[in-house]
Formats: structure tokens, C-alpha cells, sequence
């Protein structure tokens, strides 16, 4: 068993006296003002909190000491340990997560399956993560029906893999991984406690649990190198704001050791706006590297060195991009395969063929007074073909002429080249 287990992480600072926001790891989140004093993992700082209070998912915490939101930034993702002696005992069928991090993983008849690396919960339930010697990493829920046996002692657990995950059929998703590495997004953000957020449910959350894709969340901020872990500075020629440094960030890119068949995108308000052409086209990579900017933006010889392709999601500014990660990894996940009911589901929707996507009608036949379009009832595919086309070529007219615009001179090029 590990000697320190890890009970919090800082997050980002909390109003102008010295307050953070505290994500906790234990059962009962302001359990750890009873440990007493938290420590880094090296045990050479130590925190104490004075004051908590929950908002949502996490804490609003008080050190003793911290008094300014200068002092509080430079805590941000800071990782607070207890020593294991301090913490209550655990009952039958329940561990800490330290301790199953490391144990080998194996089938009831003792092959050897991977690693345990880690155990995470995206709002379903629990889900143990295994490494194998070879091949992408195999999620399963941590339950008693496949996880029956956990043998700390030992060092092991015995995974029994359920007949489907999602769907799929044992053999399409054996214990050897012989499946081909699943799409990655690697996000770089100075908040990696945003992720996965809302591609932590629903479609992407089930895709994600089955191993279909795969997230991975680096903080930039651990490749600063002074004491305050600092990753901006003022701009050049003067002006508000801060902005990004360049070499920490570099340093931050080149520690994700990304091949180089993997985009590098940049969000950004200044870049190409990004449409459902740039996204099959990311569907078909091994998937992206994503630097999710703050403050008034990144250095740009660090944009030029590492290549980095600016991607916009619209005329406006957010607070940072991962409002717009969130966007363009869903965009990208929904169309990877097994991910949707049906593949064609991705074919027939607004700007699939350079159109917005025509209106959409279901039971009941009649909705206050307001009935389905008759052609839509009548049974003839060809006509409900047409009337389809129709209206998304009418939306598409009125709402988005700068589309309407970009398909007629496309379909005129087409049709001239036919002519001869």
C-alpha cells in the first residue's frame, strides 16, 4: 500500500482574498479539513485549510497564509497528500484509488491482461482503466461482475470482461487489444479539471468508456519552470492583459511527444472558421493535439515553431478554448465509427452536402392545431427525397447565403466540367 494518498488537487484562484477552488477526492469532500495539515508529494509544503464551502462539483477553500488572488494563482494545480495512517479504514469491496494503481490485471484463469493506471468516474459509475503490453487501453466498468476479485495483498485484480460493451461483441474487443490505437484528442489547457466535462456523457461519454476514442488532458502548466510556476508575462509594446509564454508553452507541446501525422490546432477567434469538411478530415487522423489559449492570447513565434493550425468556432470571444475543445472534439466524435446508432446518421444532417439540414417532424401527427407535412406521411421515399432537398436548399438560401452562394458556384463548377 501507498505510504500518502492524494485527497485534492488546487484549482484555478476564487474572488480577490487569497480563496481556490478545491476538487476533493473522498467520499465526503470537506472530510479533508479533518486530516489536518495536507502536503505536496514531496512533503516539503503544507497546506491547512480554514475555511470550505461547496459550490457544485468542488469546494471553495481558504489556506492558512494565502490572503491574495496572487498568492492563490500560483497554487493552481497543486496536488495535496495525507499520510494513509490518517485516513479512516476501509470497509469490505472498498479501496482507494492509490492503492489500485499499479496492481496487475489478469483473467480468472491468471493471464496476464496490462496494468491498472487508473480508476475514473464520468458520471456512470466507476471505470478502471487497463494498460496492456501492447495495444490502446482497455476501459471496463469496476463492478463486481467484472472485477470479482481484488487481491491488494497480492497485487492483482481478476477482470472477468463482460460479453458486450456497448454493443460490441467480445471478439471485437479481446483482452489482447488487437484493435488498432482508438482516435486521441490531447488537450493542452491551464484547467484540466474541466475535462472531460460534458464529452464525459451521453454519446461521447459512452464511446469514450468503451474505448472507442480516447482523452488525454496535460496541464501547461507543469512544464513552467520557476518557484511560482508562472506561464505568462505582458505583451510586447505594451497593452492590457497578459499573454501566454512561448517557451513554456513549447516546452508543454513537445512533453506530449505527439507524432507528427497528428494535427496541431490552436483555438482561436482569428482562425479558420472550422466546418464539417475540417472535421471529417480530423476524423480521419489519429486525432488532434488541441492548445486551448487564456488571457489575451499565446506568443506567436510559438504558433509559427510548432505549427499550430488556428481554428475559430465563430465570430466571438470566450474566456478561453475549452469551450470550443469541447465543440470540435464532439463534432469529431460523433462521427467515429460505432459512436452513432447509424453511420448514415452523420451523413444526413446540416452541412454534410454544403446544406442546412431540412425539418424534422415526429409523433404526435398533430401538434396544437399544426400537423406533419402530408408528404412525409405518404409513403413515397422519392417525393419525401425532394420535399427534403427542397426545404434545405430554402434554409440554406435565407439563413446562410455566404453557403448558399459557395454551393451554387460549386455546383456550377461541376456542371461545366461535365459539359465538355
Amino acid at each position: 500500500m501507498t505510504a500518502h494518498i492524494c485527497v485534492a488537487r488546487i484549482g484555478a484562484a476564487h474572488g480577490v482574498r487569497g480563496a481556490v477552488k478545491l476538487w476533493t477526492f473522498t467520499e465526503d469532500p470537506f472530510a479533508v479539513k479533518q486530516y489536518g495539515p495536507l502536503a505536496t508529494k514531496d512533503g516539503v509544503r503544507q497546506f491547512e485549510v480554514t475555511q470550505a464551502r461547496e459550490a457544485r462539483d468542488h469546494l471553495v477553500a481558504s489556506f492558512k497564509g494565502v490572503t491574495t488572488r496572487e498568492q492563490a494563482e500560483r497554487l493552481n494545480g497543486i496536488e495535496l497528500y495525507v499520510a494513509r495512517d490518517r485516513l479512516p479504514a476501509t470497509e469490505e469491496g472498498e479501496y482507494y484509488h492509490a492503492d489500485l494503481i499499479g496492481l496487475a490485471a489478469v483473467t480468472a484463469a491468471d493471464e496476464p491482461i496490462g496494468r491498472v493506471v487508473a480508476i475514473h468516474n464520468f458520471g456512470a459509475g466507476d471505470i478502471i482503466e487497463i494498460v496492456p503490453p501492447h495495444g490502446p487501453t482497455l476501459l471496463l466498468p469496476f463492478t463486481d461482475a467484472v472485477v470479482p476479485t481484488v487481491d491488494i495483498a497480492g497485487g492483482r485484480v481478476v477482470i472477468d470482461q463482460p460479453a458486450e460493451i456497448e454493443g460490441e461483441e467480445r471478439s471485437q474487443r479481446t483482452f489482447e487489444m488487437t484493435d488498432p490505437s482508438p482516435w486521441r484528442a490531447t488537450v493542452l489547457t491551464l484547467f484540466p479539471e474541466m475535462f472531460p466535462g460534458p464529452l464525459g456523457v451521453s454519446l461521447a461519454g459512452r464511446a469514450l468508456v468503451s474505448g472507442l476514442w480516447a482523452l488525454e488532458t496535460r496541464d501547461i502548466r507543469a512544464s513552467a519552470t520557476d518557484r511560482h510556476r508562472s506561464v505568462d508575462d505582458t505583451p510586447a509594446g505594451g497593452g492590457p492583459g497578459m499573454v501566454l509564454r512561448a517557451d513554456v508553452l513549447a516546452a508543454a507541446i513537445d512533453a506530449t511527444g505527439v507524432a507528427p501525422d497528428r494535427p496541431r490546432l490552436l483555438m482561436s477567434p482569428r482562425g479558420r472558421p472550422l466546418t464539417q469538411a475540417r472535421v471529417r478530415e480530423l476524423v480521419g487522423s489519429p486525432g488532434p493535439l488541441i492548445v486551448c489559449g487564456r488571457f489575451e492570447g499565446i506568443d506567436q513565434r510559438v504558433i509559427e515553431a510548432r505549427g499550430l493550425e488556428e481554428v475559430s468556432m465563430g465570430d466571438y470571444v470566450l474566456s478561453g478554448g475549452e469551450i470550443a475543445a469541447f465543440a470540435l472534439i464532439d463534432a469529431c466524435v460523433r462521427l467515429l465509427p460505432g459512436v452513432m446508432g447509424k453511420a448514415e446518421s452523420g451523413d444526413d444532417e446540416s452541412f454534410s452536402a454544403s446544406l442546412l439540414e431540412y425539418p424534422q417532424y415526429t409523433r404526435p401527427q398533430v401538434f396544437e392545431g399544426r400537423p406533419i407535412p402530408e408528404v412525409l406521411v405518404s409513403g413515397d421515399h422519392a417525393k419525401v427525397a425532394a420535399w427534403r432537398r427542397a426545404e434545405a436548399e430554402a434554409l440554406t438560401r435565407t439563413r446562410r447565403p455566404d453557403l448558399w452562394a459557395a454551393t451554387a458556384r460549386s455546383q456550377k463548377h461541376s456542371k461545366n466540367a461535365t459539359d465538355g
